[in-house]
């Protein structure tokens, strides 16, 4: 599947999305995260309240495991 990226991400982590998986910057240089979602509007409501959001990006479940990695 073609990874896209949203124009409105806000938060500084976030690389790329597919449907239904967002990919965010890794623990380490040239690696990535990603969240995996069963249902596509499961990620369309993630995006929103949290890569969307300046706000809501420093709840992101995936920054704060790379703020507790000290990245």
């Amino acid at each position: 599947m073609k990874r896209q990226v949203s124009a409105s991400a806000k938060c500084p982590h976030y690389k790329c999305e597919e449907r239904s998986e967002i990919f965010c910057r890794g623990p380490m240089d040239q690696t990535s995260i990603h969240l995996a979602f069963a249902i596509p509007m499961e990620k369309k409501l993630y995006m929103r309240d949290f890569c969307k959001s300046v706000d809501g990006c420093r709840n992101c479940v995936i920054l704060k495991a790379l703020e507790k990695s000290g990245r």
